[in-house]
């Protein structure tokens, strides 16, 4: 139990309340625990959902399928980050895409109606909660507008440039290791694996750039 609500406790949507208030709260949450293995579905595109998902270990990925069998990799997630806090608050709550473990994880799942009905859990706890799902939700946008924004980027080369120049950024320094592997990358960019990789290698060869796996070195300004 301290485990969880340590984790829960570092979650966004927790943000602000403390581990005493929330393990007092806990069993007003009516909510459970599951498990998933490697490869298992947590939420398939075009599900209902009622209920947001705090991962407590292991890792899930965000995606999106096409017709054509392509996938798009929207967003990798490990623990204390909580799935679905953009769908419950639509008017469908009807998932746009799939949530799937690429590892084994559990997850606690947090019913819809707990947050949004007064009267489940008390009242200063229930919104704070919501102030930090608004909060949650505006920087679900930006990084969806940053997404569309590096999207929009004409050339192979443009692209990847963008995302590594992104990550310099992120993490304040010319060297760092993105959390994405070659293909989880080219699905992010929406390019062909072996196009990606053929374009860091010139890269590379250009000066620009300088790799090993997934780390990466920022050589031009």
């Amino acid at each position: 139990m301290d485990l969880i609500i340590s984790v829960l406790a570092d979650s966004k949507i927790f943000q602000g309340i403390s581990k005493e208030t929330i393990r007092k709260n806990f069993s007003s949450f009516s909510g459970n625990i599951k498990s998933y293995q490697k490869g298992e579905i947590f939420v398939s595109e075009d599900d209902f959902q009622n209920f947001i998902g705090i991962i407590l270990e292991g890792e899930f990925c965000v995606t999106k399928m096409y017709l054509d069998g392509s996938q798009f990799l929207l967003q990798k997630a490990g623990p204390s980050y909580a799935v679905g806090v953009d769908i419950v608050f639509t008017r469908t709550q009807i998932s746009p895409y799939s949530v799937s473990a690429t590892e084994d994880s559990k997850i606690f799942l947090l019913p819809n109606d707990v947050i949004r009905t007064p009267g489940k859990i008390d009242e200063k706890f229930r919104l704070i909660i919501l102030e930090n799902i608004l909060t949650i939700i505006s920087h679900e946008n930006m990084r969806k507008y940053n997404t569309l924004e590096l999207l929009a980027k004409k050339s192979l080369r443009d692209k990847a440039i963008t995302y590594l120049l992104r990550q310099k950024k992120k993490y304040n320094s010319s060297t760092f290791t993105i959390p994405l592997n070659r293909e989880q990358l080219a699905e992010y960019l929406c390019v062909n694996r072996s196009a990606l990789s053929h374009e860091l290698s010139l890269m590379q060869k250009d000066g620009l750039i300088r790799y090993t796996k997934n780390t990466f070195t920022i050589l031009a300004p």
